[in-house]
């Protein structure tokens, strides 16, 4: 499975300006650190090939204020644009643009493969491209 079609990705570096900002520390102080300004750079891209290159699971616990423990788990999906799917299966490493994002609401009886390209799909600029 796979998903084609056009979309929009977005990157961000750094502007060459930069800013001062107050950091509130978590034992109350506060610190001024100087960051980078960063702006957004869009590019289109007309009939991508998309592929998931992983699926992570991880899970966190928490301790409560009760004392219970709670598990917390999250899915992670890194994904791919190549050129074409011919492209991909030459050279996996020959991408136009990779990232990640989150299964929102994990199903442990669905396809995770499934569940990964559905959130893809929402991520943004990505929402024009099909299965195939």
């Amino acid at each position: 499975m796979a998903l084609q079609g056009n979309c929009i990705y977005t990157s961000y570096s750094a502007s060459g300006e930069t800013e001062n900002v107050t950091v509130t520390n978590p034992d109350g102080s506060e610190t001024t650190e100087t960051r980078n300004i960063m702006v957004a750079v869009s590019e289109s891209f007309s009939d991508v090939y998309v592929v998931i290159d992983a699926v992570a699971l991880e899970t966190n616990y928490h301790i409560l204020p009760d004392n219970t423990t709670e598990k917390l788990q999250q899915a992670f999906v890194d994904f791919a644009g190549y050129t074409s799917k011919a492209a991909r299966d030459t050279d996996k490493t020959d991408i136009l643009f990779n990232s990640t994002t989150q299964i929102e609401v994990f199903d442990y009886n669905s396809n995770v493969y499934s569940q990964s390209y559905v959130e893809v799909k929402k991520y943004p600029g990505m929402d024009n491209l099909v299965d195939v």
